[in-house]
């Protein structure tokens, strides 16, 4: 941490002792937050994204595509009013885990292009390590009175000393949380107001997708354009309907999954109420598994 965050610190817990309520939480001892999908689909989407590529419906990042000084950038007015907030990027397409809940995805936010702002990183739950035993950044930012609407991220960049990557991600190195599903990502801002990160303040970027380079022609010159761009929508839709049917298909195998367990259970009951005494409660279970044996049809996909 440096000197200036630091400083920052120290006035926050000099603030905290005079709080009758005893000390507040600053930006280095507040719990992080655990943002899974659910959370992120109710969190408004209005903090804009800068310089991607539209590409039909959908936003993409070409992170090996030369930036030509239009780097990746986030703006809101909020972001000049906070004196504190969290930015944390994050998967927002992962998949549910077998019982229906879901699990945060961390991911390391970029490093800043933006000059002269205070900044105190944060990792984000446990460290994870890798397959090699290293311990996985995966660093959020706390920002510190920017007195900006506007912050722009290193598009593709590593470390001198370890060579590791700090900048934007692709998004290939997290298919396994997307059940092979081309990864989508948001950044999140979230307000430190009062010794605590607001969730209900919070807002996110629209979704988009990171991508090494674009694979179709039609910026290439001497080329029938026309035809290329044809091409290339159609392969973005079909490109959709896959990520669409891999979604129904995951979806399917979690309600069968389920399903499959209420059988379990209600055949469990069935042969059990046999040995229970006559009363209410038999009759009340004789009532509610009547219908047990009549089957749905159900057409695989």
């Amino acid at each position: 941490m440096s000197l200036s965050d630091s400083e920052y610190d120290s006035d926050e817990w000099e603030e905290s002792q005079n709080d009758q309520n005893g000390p507040k939480d600053t930006i280095v001892t507040v719990a992080m937050p655990n943002i899974t999908r659910p959370i992120l689909q109710n969190i408004p989407e209005t903090l804009k994204i800068l310089n991607l590529v539209l590409n039909g419906t959908t936003l993409n990042l070409y992170r090996c595509e030369p930036a030509k000084n239009k780097y990746v950038g986030i703006c809101s007015d909020k972001l000049r009013v906070w004196p504190k907030y969290l930015l944390q990027i994050c998967v927002f397409n992962s998949v549910a885990n077998f019982d229906g809940s879901y699990s945060s995805v961390p991911v390391r936010l970029p490093d800043f292009k933006t000059k002269g702002i205070h900044i105190v990183r944060r990792q984000l739950g446990q460290s994870k390590k890798d397959e090699n035993g290293k311990v996985v950044d995966t660093t959020s930012a706390f920002v510190i009175n920017t007195k900006t609407d506007t912050l722009f991220f290193k598009k593709k960049c590593q470390d001198k000393v370890t060579n590791k990557d700090i900048a934007f991600y692709l998004g290939k190195k997290f298919l396994s949380y997307t059940g092979n599903i081309p990864p989508q990502f948001t950044i999140v801002a979230i307000p430190f107001l009062d010794g605590k990160l607001c969730m209900d303040k919070a807002i996110r970027t629209p979704k988009f997708h990171v991508f090494s380079k674009r694979q179709d022609t039609s910026e290439r010159p001497n080329k029938r354009r026309k035809k290329s761009r044809e091409i290339a929508t159609l392969d973005t839709n079909i490109s959709e309907s896959e990520i669409v049917l891999r979604q129904l298909e995951m979806e399917y195998a979690q309600i069968k999954h389920q399903n499959r367990k209420f059988e379990v259970t209600f055949g469990t009951i069935k042969r059990r109420i046999p040995q229970l005494p006559s009363g209410p409660v038999k009759m009340t279970l004789e009532y509610i598994t009547r219908h047990t044996q009549v089957q749905m049809d159900v057409i695989d996909l």
